[in-house]
C-alpha cells in the first residue's frame, strides 16, 4: 500500500517504520526530523529491538499528485481538526483515513470531514520518543496495537475500510510491531482513555510514575474514582466495555493495565514542563463533557481537568 502518516513524531515514525518494510511509506513532520531521516534513515530502538529504516520518504508537508490508499494521522488529539484540513487537499482522496492518537473525538472528526471515505481508529498503547532528529526510541509497551474501524459511520463504509485495516494489522505485526484488527477496537480505547485520563493527569502534576500514583493512597484514591466515573460515562455512552461494574474494571485496570507501564511517567509531565498544550482536553475534558449530556457528576475528572488547564496557562505565561 502507499500510506502517508501525517504528525510523524515519534509514534508516527514508529508505525512507519514497522510498515515500510512492506509498504511505500511517506512521513510528514517537523523539519529537522524529517531532514534527519531524507539523510541517514531513520533509527528506531528499545524494547522492540534496534533497526536502521532507509526505505522511507520523509517530507515537511503533504506530497500532492500522490494516490494513497491510506491516511494514518498521528497528531496530538488538538490538532486533528487542522491535520483533517490539511488531508482534504490531497487529491484523489485516500482510500483510508485512520486515527492513531490518544483521547476521543478524533474519528469524529475525521469521519465529518470525510464523509465518503472509510475511517478507522486504533488503540496505540506503547511509548516511544524522539531521542534526537532522525532517531527514536521505543520506551514502553503495554499492549498489541488494536485497529478496527470507527462504529459510527454506515455499514457500506465500513465494509469497504475493513480489508484496509486488516492489511495494516497484518504488515505491522509481520514487521515486529504487535497488532491485530478488532472490529470492536473502540471499545479497548475507551478502555485506554480511561486509563491515560486517571493517571497522566496525576503523573504530570506530581511528576511521578504510574507506579507511584497507585503506591501513594491519596493519588491512588483520586486515581481509582476518576476511573470509576469515567466507566459511568463510558456505559452511559454504550461502549459495553467488558465488565459488569466499575469495580471490576478497577481490579483489571491494577491487576493487567498498570503492571505493564508501572515504571512510565506520562509525557504529559514535558509537556508542562516545556509549557507546551497537553491532550488533557480529549482525556478528562472529553469524559466531563460527555458526563453533562447524561447528567453524570464527575468532579474528579472536573478537578484534574482544571488542575492541568491552570498549569499549561502557567507554563505559557513564563515563556
Amino acid at each position: 500500500m502507499r500510506i502517508v502518516i501525517f504528525g510523524a513524531g515519534a509514534i508516527g515514525s514508529a508505525i512507519g517504520a514497522h510498515l515500510a518494510p512492506e509498504n511505500e511509506v511517506t512521513l510528514v513532520g517537523r523539519p529537522a526530523h524529517m531532514a534527519a531521516i531524507r539523510r541517514d534513515g531513520l533509527r528506531l530502538e528499545g524494547i522492540l529491538g534496534r533497526r536502521r529504516v532507509r526505505r522511507l520518504a520523509a517530507a515537511d508537508s503533504l506530497p500532492h499528485g500522490t494516490p494513497f490508499d491510506a491516511a494514518l494521522v498521528t497528531t496530538k488529539s488538538f490538532d486533528t481538526g487542522a491535520a483533517a484540513d490539511l488531508l482534504r487537499s490531497l487529491s484523489p482522496t485516500p482510500r483510508l483515513v485512520c486515527s492513531f492518537q490518544n483521547g476521543l473525538g478524533n474519528a469524529d472528526v475525521l469521519r465529518k470531514t470525510f464523509p465518503r471515505t472509510p475511517v478507522g481508529l486504533a488503540r496505540v498503547i506503547f511509548g516511544a520518543k524522539i531521542v534526537r532528529p532522525g532517531r527514536v526510541r521505543i520506551t514502553v509497551f503495554g499492549a498489541p496495537v488494536e485497529i478496527g474501524p470507527d462504529p459510527r459511520q454506515s455499514r457500506p463504509l465500513s465494509a469497504r475500510g475493513r480489508p484496509l485495516l486488516i492489511a495494516l494489522a497484518r504488515s505491522l505485526a509481520r514487521a515486529g510491531l504487535p497488532t491485530v484488527y478488532n472490529p470492536a477496537a473502540w471499545r479497548v480505547l475507551w478502555m485506554k482513555v480511561l486509563y491515560n485520563g486517571a493517571l497522566n493527569p496525576l503523573s504530570a502534576l506530581f511528576g511521578r510514575t504510574y507506579g507511584e500514583v497507585c503506591e501513594h493512597p491519596v493519588t491512588r484514591a483520586i486515581c481509582l474514582d476518576t476511573l470509576r466515573e469515567g466507566f459511568a460515562v463510558a456505559e452511559a455512552e454504550g461502549a459495553r466495555l467488558p465488565f459488569r461494574s466499575a469495580d471490576s474494571f478497577v481490579r483489571y485496570f491494577l491487576s493487567r493495565m498498570l503492571p505493564p507501564t508501572a515504571a512510565h511517567r506520562a509525557s504529559m509531565y514535558e509537556d508542562l514542563v516545556s509549557g507546551r498544550r497537553t491532550e488533557i482536553d480529549a482525556l478528562c475534558g472529553e469524559i466531563v463533557r460527555r458526563a453533562r449530556r447524561h447528567g453524570l457528576p464527575t468532579p474528579q475528572n472536573r478537578l484534574l481537568w482544571s488542575a492541568i488547564k491552570q498549569r499549561e496557562g502557567e507554563g505559557r505565561n513564563r515563556r
